[in-house]
C-alpha cells in the first residue's frame, strides 16, 4: 500500500513521464497540485480494506478520471469486478477494480495478471 500511495503522487508530479501506473490498496496523498501530463491508471482496492480505506483511493481515482477527460459512465471489463471508466482521451484509460473480501492483502493472484493485461493494452501494435 505505501508503493501505491507513492505511485498517486507519481501519477501527478511525473505523468508526463510514466505511461501508466497500476495499485492496490493506495490512496491521495495530501497536496496534490498542478499536476504534468497523462497516465493511464488501474486501481485494485478491496472494500474491506480496514489499514488503507477504499475512500481514500477515491480522490485519486476522480484525479485520474478528469485529468484523462473520462466521464463517469462504466462499463464492466475482465477481470472482474473492474469497471472502466468510458469517453478518456485515447490511451489513457481509468480501470476501477473494487474487490471484496480480499481486505489488506496484496491480491497477487488478482492484480499481477489484471495488472499485465492493462499494462499490455497500452502497448501500440
Amino acid at each position: 500500500s505505501s508503493g501505491s500511495w507513492i505511485a498517486s503522487k507519481l501519477s501527478c508530479t511525473h505523468g508526463d513521464v510514466f505511461r501508466g501506473i497500476a495499485s492496490v490498496a493506495g490512496g491521495e496523498p495530501g497536496g496534490i497540485q498542478n499536476c504534468k501530463g497523462q497516465v493511464a491508471r488501474m486501481f485494485v482496492h478491496d472494500t474491506g480494506d480496514m489499514s488503507n480505506l477504499l475512500e481514500w483511493d477515491e480522490p485519486s481515482r476522480d484525479r485520474m478520471i478528469q485529468t484523462n477527460n473520462c466521464d463517469s459512465t462504466t462499463v464492466p471489463v475482465d477481470p472482474s469486478p473492474c469497471v472502466e471508466y468510458q469517453n478518456c482521451d485515447p490511451g489513457y484509460p481509468v480501470v476501477w477494480c473494487a474487490t471484496t473480501g480480499k481486505g489488506h492483502d496484496r491480491q497477487d493472484s488478482f492484480a499481477a495478471p489484471a495488472f499485465w493485461a492493462f499494462f499490455q493494452s497500452l502497448i501500440a501494435p
